[in-house]
């Protein structure tokens, strides 16, 4: 009965449903009825996400012969479903023009995540560091983004280095507890001026 109601306005609320609910038939549904109502109809509609999904391997193959040595891939996994027997994992796309720019302008980028630690914290990812610069003919053209800056300084002293924020702000909150310290770190973290960025860390 609302079909093109939601098809005029896909982001009416349910408020303004029942609005119309009322005002043709004088009834009123809860908020949870509306919102499943509403995803059924938006399914009758646009197709259904299992649908919409189905289009991503033939978007990354349009993508790859329209543009010249693109990069568009899709991964599904399988699920033990007889109607839907794979699910969609996740879809990577780069355009020749954006890969182009990473190899010619940008540096390396070695981004720390520890899942493996001994009593130092830092075994991992240092020995995933001299694996990686060893491959690679200059090291000095990495760059390391940790909360780690001593150890890596130690065996690097030429390498460049970048604080991770999410990183900074964990280990903060460990001793200021509580969400006003988060807020003005990200505000200064975020900062595009010397007036901002200074009004953050006084406030800190």
């Amino acid at each position: 009965m609302l079909l093109e109601e939601i098809r005029a306005n896909e982001n009416i609320t349910a408020k303004s449903l029942n609005k119309h609910l009322f005002k043709r038939f004088g009834v009123q549904m809860t908020k949870s009825s509306l919102y499943r109502m509403k995803a059924q109809a938006l399914a009758e509609i646009h197709g259904g996400f299992n649908v919409l999904y189905s289009y991503l391997p033939n978007y990354c193959d349009i993508i790859k012969s329209a543009n010249h040595s693109p990069v568009a891939h899709c991964t599904w996994n399988l699920v033990e479903h007889p109607e839907m027997p794979l699910s969609f994992n996740c879809i990577f796309i780069s355009f020749k023009g954006c890969l182009d720019g990473v190899v010619a302008g940008c540096r390396g980028l070695i981004r720390a995540i520890v899942s493996c630690k001994d009593e130092r914290n830092w075994k991992f990812f240092i020995h995933l560091f001299k694996t990686l610069l060893q491959n690679n003919e200059r090291g000095d053209n990495w760059c390391i983004i940790s909360d780690r800056h001593k150890a890596c300084t130690d065996l690097w002293p030429t390498i460049g280095k970048r604080f991770c924020c999410k990183n900074l702000i964990v280990n903060l909150k460990n001793v200021f507890p509580g969400p006003k310290m988060w807020q003005l770190f990200w505000l200064a973290a975020s900062a595009t001026s010397h007036f901002t960025f200074g009004k953050a860390m006084k406030q800190i």
